[in-house]
């Protein structure tokens, strides 16, 4: 267990945000992202002890080579310069991005709102929902990194293990639903629709989800509702979830790449070569093959925190630890060469 300081003065003044949070009666997901507690704040010191441990990325030659005309080139890691952070209800940003900028050589800016920021920045990093993230996106004057939005997918395939299915779907909904790596939208084969239905939404519903089901899935199940296309895009951060019967394989895959957010997709399956299609066919930043989509975090890959979780491909994907926060430089040694 690792020691804080001022935990205790801390919770008390994020109670004051809560209540008035309350007050202003913001969605439950915001609400859980701006909670902190005991166990939280010892997570967040946890990360900052972590990210000190790892190697220094900073001045790392990541390749070399001599070209024949005898100079020497090394690819050399550097800084990014100034990050700006814009968030929305996440008190953990603020160490989470401090300890990692720091630890890369940058210099960052926290801004806990969605107040443009007149300052110069080299790249801008929004964390919150749907609405900052577009904001930022289409009025920022330097690069931003996207990241954050989780329309997240669970594909059980006809030949899974009902058990293992269940229990996954189960955490990735229902652990905490209100973080972008929970799942919003289940799929499941048609082979074994009749069958797992029943067991998964029932289990589902004991957890206290809403369903919005397509209309073989409503016509298997009584009591929920009737999903629309517009769920099958939502990010709920919520209890509730979408689920639709596919005809197989190439289907689940053909709606999770329209409709998903790029972000976390899992499949449930016994099958190797379906587990290797799926890895290859999905386009995300993290996919599953029988785990939860909760483990897309930078602690939990080992990265000490994340500075978020990139949903694009350049100049990073998933959780942006330590590398992810610099760039990289020639530096070149020769004696004397000219071009001719």
């Amino acid at each position: 267990m690792i020691k804080t300081c001022n935990s205790q003065k801390i919770i008390i003044e994020n109670n004051k945000d809560l209540d008035r949070a309350k007050e202003e009666k913001v969605s439950s997901a915001i609400i859980d992202r701006l909670m902190l507690n005991d166990k939280r704040i010892e997570e967040m010191a946890k990360g900052l002890y972590n990210i000190a441990q790892l190697p220094d990325p900073v001045g790392e030659i990541v390749s070399g080579w001599k070209l024949p005309n005898g100079l020497n080139v090394n690819k050399v890691r550097v800084p990014l310069g100034v990050i700006g952070i814009i968030y929305e209800g996440r008190p953990n940003v603020t160490v989470d991005a401090a300890a990692l900028c720091v630890k890369t050589g940058n210099a960052v800016i926290l801004r806990g709102s969605s107040s443009a920021i007149h300052q110069y920045v080299d790249v801008l990093i929004p964390r919150g929902g749907a609405g900052l993230i577009k904001t930022v996106v289409e009025n920022s004057t330097v690069p931003v990194i996207e990241t954050g939005i989780g329309n997240c997918h669970i594909y059980v395939n006809s030949d899974a293990d009902f058990n293992m299915a269940t229990e996954i779907v189960i955490n990735a909904k229902t652990q905490r639903p209100g973080v972008c790596n929970a799942a919003e939208t289940l799929l499941v084969d048609k082979k074994i629709a009749e069958n797992y239905l029943p067991v998964i939404i029932k289990a589902l519903k004991d957890k206290s989800v809403t369903i919005y089901g397509c209309p073989i899935t409503c016509s298997i199940v009584d009591g929920i509702e009737k999903a629309t296309e517009e769920d099958w895009y939502t990010e709920y951060l919520d209890l509730k979830m979408a689920v639709k019967v596919v005809v197989d394989f190439d289907d689940a895959v053909h709606h999770i790449n329209k409709y998903g957010s790029k972000h976390s997709e899992a499949i449930v399956t016994k099958d190797y070569l379906k587990a290797k299609r799926f890895t290859e066919e999905v386009d995300a930043a993290a996919v599953y093959v029988n785990a939860s989509t909760r483990f897309t975090d930078g602690g939990q890959f080992g990265f000490g925190a994340e500075i978020g979780i990139s949903t694009q491909k350049l100049h990073a994907r998933g959780p942006m630890g330590l590398p992810e926060l610099t760039s990289t430089k020639f530096v070149i040694f020769g004696n004397g060469q000219v071009r001719k």
